[in-house]
């Protein structure tokens, strides 16, 4: 699989709002971006997230073929 390298990353999110798009290499780093975001947001909670795991499904390959004459069960809609 590419890109399988384990890393680590943080993530800030106002709650409320929409989903967060930025991913902190360092807890340091997400929890300077979150006190600005405090700042911004005050009376909200701004919540640190960290990435445990991840899910991914991968779809198996598209193959093509030769028709060879085959005809379609049903009529074709176009």
């Amino acid at each position: 699989m590419e890109n399988d390298k384990a890393y680590t990353f943080w993530a800030c999110w106002v709650e409320g709002s929409r989903e967060p798009t930025y991913h902190h290499l360092t807890m340091t780093s997400a929890q300077k971006e979150a006190e600005r975001l405090a700042r911004m947001n005050a009376g909200v909670r701004v919540f640190i997230l960290e990435a445990k795991c991840y899910a991914l499904v991968e779809l198996p390959p598209c193959t093509f073929s030769e028709t060879n004459g085959v005809r379609p069960e049903a009529e074709l809609p176009f």
